[in-house]
């Protein structure tokens, strides 16, 4: 068993990562079986070794989306923590980009996966083209 820490700025993010009541953070435990805990500005994460690798990439990847504004929930944790599996995780950043448009209650509209960016660039490309 190996420890990692991860300093942290803003706890605000961190809160966001965690989720309400800590589902997100259950969510990371439970799929690679690591203990996670925040002390003060830092987070603490104990396992296996590898366990402990992937989480500490998806936390610093869900952190990294949690500072640019996006919305941290359960299915944004699972796709994080696939990305992290596949070895992709430099690819996170792609998903905090390019918002396709705001509704009418301000909100904004963003691709959620890799695809669905791919996919938005692919038709602002052909409408750029014609």
């Amino acid at each position: 068993m190996i420890e990692k820490t991860i300093e942290v700025e803003r706890m605000e993010h961190v809160i966001s990562v965690f989720g309400s009541f800590d589902q997100n953070l259950r969510i990371i435990e439970s799929e690679l079986g690591v203990k996670v805990l925040d002390r003060e500005n830092m987070i603490h994460i104990c396992g296996e070794e590898e366990s402990v690798m992937l989480a500490e990439k998806a936390i610093n990847g869900l952190l990294t989306l949690a500072a640019k504004g996006e919305n941290i929930d359960a299915q944004s944790v699972r796709y994080i923590l696939k990305l992290v599996a596949e070895g992709r995780e430099s690819k996170i950043n792609e998903l905090a980009s390019d918002v396709v448009c705001i509704t009418a209650k301000g909100k904004p509209v963003k691709a959620k996966t890799l695809g669905q960016k791919r996919y938005m660039d692919c038709l602002l490309y052909t409408s750029d083209a014609a």
